[in-house]
């Protein structure tokens, strides 16, 4: 995230993190009618998109049609992506660049940043 993020982008990498966002969600959801043509979409993302981004993306949607399940189809979030290749590829295309900040990307990989993504990977939680 120090390394650059998208504008407006939340740092959310904990199981815990994810379910206090969708509760958030859930709640101004709920007695909304479902019908008022406002929908919206939550956009999973981590570096390459290849393991946290998609595996949260998952929990996510697993919380959604746990909380809904009375109600199936319905769902408070109707759309929920993974980003196709992840900060990596939106930042290499010079047009988002406007939307990063800070405007740069570091690999994860980076000396700097190998301890902060070992202490993160921890929080990873596995979805079936």
């Amino acid at each position: 995230f120090e390394g650059g993020h998208i504008q407006g982008a939340l740092n959310l990498y904990r199981k815990e993190d994810i379910k206090r966002f969708y509760q958030r969600i859930h709640e101004q959801s709920a007695g909304a009618n479902s019908t008022n043509g406002g929908r919206r979409a939550v956009i999973f993302h981590c570096e390459f998109s290849q393991l946290r981004g998609p595996t949260l993306c998952k929990y996510f949607r697993s919380l959604d049609r746990a909380a809904n399940g009375s109600r199936y189809p319905l769902l408070d979030i109707e759309e929920v992506h993974v980003m196709r290749g992840g900060y990596r590829t939106f930042f290499a295309n010079e047009s988002f660049r406007k939307y990063c900040k800070p405007c740069g990307y570091i690999n994860m990989r980076e000396e700097r940043f190998k301890q902060q993504l070992e202490e993160r990977k921890q929080y990873l939680v596995p979805c079936l």
